[in-house]
């Protein structure tokens, strides 16, 4: 099987590795992937599902179409959660024996989020499943699975991947250069999708220095509402392109509109918490360990007119709306607030 899709998890994949090997002696049929977000989780899952069955796996992570491939399924959701009906149309499936292959595969994404009767529906089948049948479940929230379900589930936990690592892996894997690699990495905060998003699309860098410098520049209400007309905007186009090619109904297709663009926010986000990590860097004179590199003597400059307990104070700020943004549909509302907040003249 082909593992050098899976960036900076060599212990892991050593154990797997050892585990294919020995898959007669004893093979546990449930098995629970869990790490931070960005390391490499669905990768992992699919390259040793892959292994047990002796396919190579491709780039877009499908099984090979050469090699037999109706035995692993990948599963996920688009919902904020699987239903009842969702596990009862996976269990289906399990009473159908592999078409040529030793194992019948399921791997299932976001596996916290099943429903309370969903959970404990598949827990049933977890418990006493066919002899043919392998479940890998991912999830980056360990602790929202049920715990019945982690208690019968072979763990793998994955580490958070290096920026050189992840860089490395870039320059390989996608032949870009060195310094758009180190970049991306650098500033993905060690998340091997985005670092891959940036990598492809430099464009994408450019827009965010230039987001971070107007945020860096907030000094009156206007700048704040201004900045947030357009990262709604921005998240909102976004959004709506990445949906229009596809073959859903008009519910289901506002319904994934309006999660691409609360993810569009959320990353945007994570970005902004950079600036202020780094303005904490300046501020304690650890330059060395600015991450936005290519912004560092405007950092050290805003770093001169912030206090260390304001920094902290954003930060806070940033992961509160993060929250709400996940739960609220006011997006314009949270982020003109937050960048309210965020003037360091005030």
């Amino acid at each position: 099987a082909s593992w050098d899709k899976v960036i900076d998890q060599e212990t892991v994949v050593s154990f797997l590795q050892k585990t294919v090997e020995n898959k007669n002696k004893y093979m546990p049929q449930s098995w629970l992937i869990t790490g931070p977000p960005g390391s490499g989780r669905t990768t992992v899952a699919k390259s040793f599902a892959g292994a047990l069955q002796g396919n190579e796996l491709q780039e877009n992570d499908a099984p090979n179409p050469d090699a037999p491939s109706l035995d692993i399924r990948f599963i996920t959701t688009q919902k904020p959660e699987y239903s009842v009906a969702d596990i009862r149309e996976i269990l289906a499936e399990t009473e159908t024996p592999p078409v040529s292959q030793p194992y019948k595969i399921f791997i299932i994404e976001d596996v916290d989020r099943m429903s309370p009767q969903a959970a404990n529906l598949f827990l049933k089948n977890l418990e006493e499943p066919y002899d043919y049948i392998i479940w890998i479940l991912c999830t980056t929230n360990p602790r929202d699975v049920l715990i019945t379900i982690r208690s019968r589930c072979t763990k793998v936990e994955l580490k958070t991947p290096t920026a050189q690592a992840i860089a490395n892996a870039l320059e390989k894997e996608l032949q870009v250069s060195h310094n758009l690699a180190a970049a991306s990495a650098r500033v993905s905060g060690n998340h091997i999708g985005l670092a891959k998003r940036y990598a492809k699309n430099p464009k994408l860098l450019e827009e965010r220095s230039h987001l971070l410098l107007q945020l860096l520049g907030i000094s009156s209400f206007s700048d704040a509402i201004l900045l947030a007309d357009a990262v709604e905007k921005k998240a909102a186009e976004a959004a709506k392109a990445a949906v229009e090619e596809l073959d859903i109904d008009a519910k289901e297709k506002k319904r994934q509109e309006t999660r691409i663009k609360k993810d569009e926010l959320d990353l945007m986000l994570i970005s902004s918490l950079t600036i202020y990590r780094d303005l904490y860097m300046a501020k304690t004179a650890l330059e060395d360990y600015i991450i936005n590199l290519n912004l560092k003597q405007s950092i050290i400059s805003a770093s001169a007119e912030i206090t260390l307990p304001r920094i902290m104070w954003s930060i806070l700020q940033i992961n509160d709306a993060r929250r709400r943004i996940k739960t609220n549909a006011q997006t314009l509302l949270i982020l003109e607030a937050l960048f309210s907040s965020l003037n360091r003249r005030l």
